[in-house]
């Protein structure tokens, strides 16, 4: 994802996956990615901080609510400069996804939930997911 529309929204959602014992990985655009301004352009945000503001605002909600929750040790932030598709989240046996869109946040496109680990859709959506991950820069909390 490049980053995540209203973020304080899932404060709550983190600590509640830590104590079931979950890990939790988020991978947000990398502030030095050309991809940060092919996005702002794509968005039709005039102000040209516009995205890097958000994913810094994202950044700095999960370092403050990590650090209240006293999860920071349980949750992984990575920072990807790879092209950005899609905005993912995945839960259990759960991928839900959609694309990015020109003028259009995932968040306000179709979104589509794809169930069962034995899926060519799941297992294609994980594979990116992981190989962005592998390749990305870790962010300290």
């Amino acid at each position: 994802t490049t980053w995540i529309p209203n973020i304080v929204s899932i404060e709550e959602t983190f600590p509640d996956a830590v104590n079931r014992g979950c890990r939790i990985q988020v991978l947000l655009l990398d502030l030095d990615s050309c991809h940060v301004e092919h996005r702002r352009f794509d968005l039709g945000y005039p102000d040209e901080k516009e995205v890097s503001k958000r994913i810094e605002a994202n950044l700095s909600e999960l370092r403050r609510f990590c650090s209240k929750n006293e999860i920071s040790e349980h949750v992984e932030i990575k920072l990807y400069k790879d092209t950005p598709t899609l905005v993912s989240f995945a839960y259990d046996e759960t991928i839900i996804f959609s694309p990015y869109l020109k003028r259009l946040q995932g968040l306000h496109t179709p979104q589509i939930e794809v169930g069962g680990k034995t899926s060519l859709l799941f297992d294609t959506l994980k594979k990116h997911f992981d190989e962005v991950w592998k390749t990305s820069t870790p962010f300290e909390l």
